[in-house]
């Protein structure tokens, strides 16, 4: 398959997984999109020749929401042989089931918040503050942490 051919059918599959996510993508995301969160998460972002779940690009963070396909002895040696290929490229990754998120989005959310915090400090990346919500319901205004 010719380097055309395979980014037109990673662009593919990612607009398909724009339209058709699962139900704990969809409410992860409900908790950190940037509105709620100050750091810019991606979905379904291409990491050529890969694709994930959720993409920090500023914290150089991956987040993936397994279902239990994943489980799957060999899906979890594709999984840990395309995770090692992203680590290799500076990313850094937090995987979650699809469990986790359906029956704790919150305290998942807060979790990544403060991987995102922490990881932020340590490469001094600045937090886009917005009034609003935290995904944890603290209100926070511009410029407050």
């Amino acid at each position: 398959m010719s380097l055309i051919s395979q980014k037109l059918k990673l662009l593919y599959y990612r607009e398909k997984a724009l339209k058709k996510g699962t139900k704990p993508e969809s409410e992860l995301w409900s908790y950190i999109n940037q509105s709620k969160t100050g750091y810019k998460f991606t979905r379904q972002a291409i990491i050529e020749p890969y694709r994930v779940d959720f993409l920090c690009y500023d914290l150089k963070l991956c987040i993936e929401i397994d279902g239990t396909y994943h489980n799957k002895p060999d899906q979890e040696t594709k999984d840990q042989y395309r995770q090692s290929f992203i680590q290799a490229k500076g990313f850094t990754f937090l995987r979650f089931t699809n469990n986790q998120v359906t029956n704790n989005g919150k305290a998942i959310a807060i979790e990544i918040m403060k991987h995102c915090d922490n990881i932020a400090k340590r490469f001094n990346v600045k937090k886009r503050h917005i009034k609003g919500r935290s995904p944890c319901g603290c209100i926070y205004e511009k410029g407050n942490k």
